[in-house]
């Protein structure tokens, strides 16, 4: 009878499992650019090699966490913050990355892991929302090793 219990169970979780799975959706072409374009803003600036370019994708308010300190992205983007150290330099690169898109495509949230020989493994978290003029902003970026 217990067994009979344990089996019936597994094949619920087996049989929800894999109805979950099937209903997955494939991103549309529209998305796919979307995604290449926020991983290339969020990668020029962990590089360093954004220039103007990344640095009009980040929110004047926008903000940078970094362990226990807190400081302007802007400034950390430029190099010039004082505790906060967001660039990696050009040999950083991106161990993995998940990203999740809103249905009305208004905010975007990227989590990704990179690796460097400054800094060895870091965990990133970045959160983007698309502004009125139809410009994606960066709003937060919290670092941790």
């Amino acid at each position: 009878m217990k067994f009979s219990r344990i089996a019936l169970i597994a094949l619920i979780v087996i049989t929800c499992s894999t109805a979950a799975l099937s209903g997955a959706k494939t991103t549309p072409a529209g998305d796919k650019k979307l995604v290449t374009q926020l991983q290339e803003i969020v990668k020029h600036l962990v590089e360093g090699t954004g220039g103007v370019s990344s640095n009009a994708s980040i929110d004047l308010e926008a903000y940078v966490i970094d362990g226990t300190s807190f400081e302007s992205l802007i400034e950390a983007a430029r190099g010039h913050a004082e505790k906060c150290r967001l660039i990696e330099g050009v040999d950083s690169k991106m161990v993995f990355q998940q990203m999740v898109i809103t249905d009305d495509r208004t905010a975007a949230f990227i989590v990704m892991k990179t690796h460097s020989t400054e800094f060895g493994d870091r965990f990133h978290s970045v959160v983007f929302f698309k502004e009125a003029q139809k410009d994606w902003k960066i709003k937060s970026w919290h670092i941790s090793m």
